[in-house]
């Protein structure tokens, strides 16, 4: 995650903006994942909130539909568009 974080947080603020989500996912779905995502309502993700909220995701998918994790971690990162 810490890698995935790095690789779109463009201005090394530790922050990622709707701007930086949206060169990798696209506007739409930036917007979206900054509304779900920001627990404390400062318009950017911190890495705590991104992992936080993967890490409830991962869990769900896993007990509620028997997706592995590693599958849908895998998911997420297609979805963002990173590459290694």
């Amino acid at each position: 995650m810490k890698d995935l974080f790095a690789e779109l947080d463009a201005d090394m603020d530790g922050r990622l903006s709707e701007d930086e989500l949206s060169s990798s996912c696209g506007q739409p779905m930036a917007k979206q994942m900054i509304q779900e995502m920001d627990r404390n309502q400062d318009g950017k993700l911190s890495q705590v909130e991104v992992r936080d909220y993967f890490d409830s995701e991962a869990t769900k998918a896993t007990q509620e539909k028997g997706i592995p994790e590693w599958q849908y971690l895998q998911s997420v990162v297609e979805m963002l568009g990173i590459t290694a």
